[in-house]
């Protein structure tokens, strides 16, 4: 098992194809998904940017294989922390986990503002928190959705209330 920089390099450099990516990082490893767990957890520990990233991009690749709840709390650790540039990749996979414990962060999350992201008027991670909670479709997160439908931006109140409108289907 092998999830070092140096292997996701190799990859994203097109010297490796993704089948040797995954065999390489141990995918079909019993210890993979705990192993995995572990390097986020170090990660945030050592608030690395860049590995996070290489981390990222596993959970998208080996989402059918492994447990993807499992990473829940770390994820939402994660979506509120401003010392990455991760945030539109976890907003998706906190929408495909939907989990309740998410609700709060994906909240906390709409109003981080990355400095990163001051460029996007069209507030693609915002939009993908909203999202996000949309697929969650408990009280809480309606309730979210809710107050975010009467904001003054309009880019975030029209997808809320898109979201709201599928709880009336």
């Amino acid at each position: 098992m092998n999830l070092s920089n140096n292997i996701f390099e190799k990859f994203f450099m097109n010297k490796i194809s993704e089948k040797e990516l995954i065999d390489q990082i141990g995918v079909c490893s019993p210890q993979f998904e705990k192993i995995l767990k572990e390097e986020m957890e170090d990660t945030i520990l050592k608030k690395d940017g860049k590995r996070l990233g290489y981390l990222i991009y596993t959970l998208f690749l080996t989402e059918d294989s492994i447990d993807m709840n499992l990473y829940v709390d770390i994820l939402n650790q994660l979506i509120i922390c401003d010392w990455h540039k991760e945030h539109e990749n976890i907003a998706m996979i906190l929408q495909k986990i939907h989990s309740p414990s998410s609700v709060t962060y994906l909240k906390k999350a709409l109003y981080l503002n990355p400095e990163y992201l001051n460029w996007d008027d069209n507030y693609a991670f915002e939009v993908k928190c909203i999202w996000a909670l949309g697929y969650i479709k408990n009280l809480e997160s309606k309730e979210v959705l809710e107050l975010v439908s009467k904001e003054s931006n309009e880019i975030l109140a029209q997808n809320a209330k898109k979201q709201l409108s599928s709880w009336y289907k």
